[in-house]
């Protein structure tokens, strides 16, 4: 007898099998940073009618906000958000999305956004802006508790790694 467990890589699938169905084309998803195994990466995928758009954005960095801007649409009939993280099982999560408003994606987390229009889309996405991330000069330790708040001396900590403005260093 086979028994199948869930674990976080099968919710993880989730994100994307759920929501790009047979006959869905990978589209153009451009962002203003440049994406990296560490950091915010995403994939665009369009269904076969034009009318809704999925983008599954996997987030290893710090947390980011995007703005999404598609060519040809200003608005969309619905924009949905689900979420998988250390806490969220693919949960949807609530809010009031529009684009070009932004959208908040957490650290370690993989997030799907499905994006539904009454017209179809013919020219892809315009572009996705990443919200730069706001300095951070305090220094956590790495479990995430704060040790120094507006440390700019890193002379003063103990030997260990510690994380500043999203970034890791070790003190020898």
């Amino acid at each position: 007898m086979t028994f199948i467990s869930d674990n976080m890589n099968l919710w993880v699938l989730g994100n994307f099998s759920r929501f790009i169905r047979p006959g869905y084309q990978r589209v153009d998803h451009a962002t203003d940073q440049s994406e990296s195994l560490n950091k915010l990466m995403g994939s665009a995928y369009l269904s076969p009618d034009g009318k809704r758009l999925v983008i599954v954005y996997v987030n290893m960095g710090s947390a980011t906000g995007v703005k999404i801007n598609v060519n040809g649409q200003s608005i969309a009939k619905d924009i949905h958000l689900y979420r998988t993280s250390a806490t969220e099982n693919l949960k949807n999560i609530v809010g009031t999305y529009a684009l070009g408003n932004r959208i908040m994606i957490p650290a370690k987390s993989v997030n799907t956004i499905v994006i539904d229009f009454e017209n179809g889309i013919t020219n892809g996405i315009a572009n996705v802006k990443q919200e730069p991330a706001k300095k951070d000069s305090r220094i956590y330790n790495i479990n995430g508790q704060l040790v120094k708040a507006n440390e700019q001396d890193t002379k003063v900590l103990a030997k260990g790694v510690y994380i500043q403005n999203g970034k890791k260093f070790i003190v020898k």
